[in-house]
């Protein structure tokens, strides 16, 4: 496509030299100060949809080249059981900004039934954690993709500097690059953005777009370039990575690095969930196994978001899930070129030894685990996040697999961090004793809730499969309240892929009963409807 090659790469920020496969180098290993300084930094870096088992130090997949994250991971702390609040971007970023779960913020109307999240506003009269660091004399700003319904430049949620933001027109992209860029990029060639085989690149088609004009590239760009003018003052700095959230066409030479025919696909990716899992979990994997399945759209002409059924669409062949999944990984390999960016632009501005790193994703991704894609469940890939924290004040302990961690649990580790008071309302507990010593977390479980069904529906679905699906997890066991849709119970360390539910399933009561407990205390203690 002529004009997509190069046009914005006149503007790019250099991060450091590139070897001769176009990454940065990674970075010396070393044991950060145990001092923290008091006028220490936070870098947050947040992706979108990055499940937690695709690191490359994992050997999950042995296309994954993470050598960034794993450097993080080696020389801090790295969570392998961190969860997300919910399965879903708009209201897990709200319950990541602010320290509670999603049904305590306006997402829920006055019969407990999700709000449509695209049109609702939310956190008008919310306290976020940017507003609470500035007040206490940090600068806070916020580039690339936030998803939060409702930003304006006059209200950025509390950042009090906000650029290139990745929202529904795409009007930040268009002006940094061109229309004809930014149409490319939200589209590529499927003709609208959706959760269909063609977003997911089941036929791995190389992006047009130069590596230079992609989004998360400009959105480094411009995090680089801050570091540079706030070198001398303290400040909190969220950069939210599009990628690896569909569409997955990342810079080609990332996907030139995959090859598909050394995917390892899941064992059950084309295995029919068990009639012991609620009817509404089996029609969406049936949906997304058998016929291809309804993708979302935004219909210009009624200007709203519809579903509808690709015409001529069919299920996923091996061939297409091998493509998808190496998208998928060409995607992570991508957003971890551009943490060694952010770090070595750290470094050459002399911040780095001073400066928290903290990476995770706000929630995970299928990748055809029960031959679904997206998110929409508490299925581990889709609940299960990466969480690394590297830099002073952090022992040097590696991935930790003991002890669970939460996304709601950023804003009390922040306050702790910095030793400022935490706001009341927080939800989550603090991390920093095992920040500082190793000290498991004592966390008896984790929680995440998702609404299902919060849509617009394609012809022939109602209202009949809405509901919530509350998810609690322990160190072995998960259970999953769908309502009257039937209750989950999973072993996780018998059955790590979640294949048997054994909530029917009379010699497991006892543990079923426990955790059903174990979920009601957690949400009395944060005040969510029992």
């Amino acid at each position: 496509m002529k004009g997509l090659a190069g046009a914005a790469a006149a503007g790019a920020v250099a991060g450091g030299g590139l070897d001769a496969q176009g990454r940065h180098p990674v970075l010396q290993d070393r044991i950060p100060g145990r001092e923290i300084p008091g006028d220490v930094n936070i870098l947050f870096i947040m992706s979108d949809q990055h499940r937690g088992d695709f690191l490359g130090f994992l050997g999950t997949q042995p296309e994954l080249r993470t050598p960034n994250m794993d450097m993080l991971a080696r020389n801090g702390l790295s969570f392998a059981r961190a969860y997300t609040p919910c399965p879903l971007c708009v209201p897990a970023r709200a319950a990541i900004l602010t320290g509670k779960y999603p049904s305590a913020l306006d997402f829920v109307d006055e019969k407990g039934r999700a709000r449509d999240w695209r049109r609702k506003v939310v956190l008008r009269d919310e306290y976020t954690i940017p507003e609470h660091l500035s007040r206490h004399g940090y600068h806070t700003a916020h580039f690339g993709k936030g998803h939060l319904r409702g930003e304006t430049e006059n209200w950025p949620y509390g950042f009090q500097e906000r650029q290139i933001g990745y929202i529904t027109d795409g009007r930040d992209y268009h002006l940094a690059t061109s229309n004809e860029i930014a149409t490319e990029y939200r589209e590529n060639g499927t003709g609208h953005y959706g959760g269909g085989k063609e977003a997911f690149n089941s036929k791995y088609i190389r992006s047009r777009i130069d590596y230079h004009s992609h989004f998360d590239t400009l959105v480094v760009d411009r995090a680089l370039a801050f570091f540079s003018r706030n070198r001398n003052r303290k400040f909190y700095m969220q950069v939210g990575i599009e990628k690896p959230h569909p569409l997955l066409y990342p810079p080609g030479r990332f996907m030139d690095e995959v090859d598909p025919a050394k995917i390892r696909l899941p064992e059950n990716w084309n295995r029919v969930l068990d009639e012991n899992v609620p009817e509404r979990k089996r029609e969406r994997q049936r949906e997304q196994m058998g016929r291809g399945f309804q993708e979302i759209h935004w219909d210009s002409d009624k200007r709203e978001w519809v579903r509808r059924m690709v015409p001529g669409s069919e299920g996923w062949s091996e061939a297409d899930a091998r493509n998808a999944v190496a998208a998928y990984i060409a995607s992570v390999n991508y957003v971890d070129h551009e943490i060694g960016r952010l770090l070595a632009g750290l470094e050459a501005e002399g911040l780095l030894e001073k400066t928290l790193v903290v990476y995770t994703s706000d929630h995970g991704e299928m990748c055809l685990d029960h031959g679904m894609v997206q998110k929409h469940c508490g299925f581990e890939p889709a609940v299960s996040v990466p969480l690394m924290f590297y830099g002073p004040g952090v022992k040097k302990q590696g991935h930790v697999e003991e002890g669970l961690a939460e996304l709601l649990d950023l804003f009390p580790t922040y306050c702790d961090y910095l030793g400022i008071e935490r706001p009341e309302g927080v939800c989550g507990e603090s991390l920093m004793p095992a920040l500082a010593t190793g000290e498991k977390p004592a966390k008896p479980i984790a929680y995440s809730e998702h609404y299902w069904d919060n849509i617009p529906r394609a012809e022939g679905h109602g209202p009949e499969h809405e509901g919530w699906e509350n998810i609690a997890v322990s160190e072995r066991w998960k259970y999953i309240d769908n309502g009257r849709f039937g209750p989950e119970l999973y072993d996780l360390v018998n059955d790590p892929g979640e294949n048997t539910n054994l909530a029917f399933d009379p010699e497991f009561e006892t543990e079923f009963r426990e955790m059903m407990e174990a979920m009601r205390k957690k949400r009395a203690e944060c005040g969510l409807p029992l």
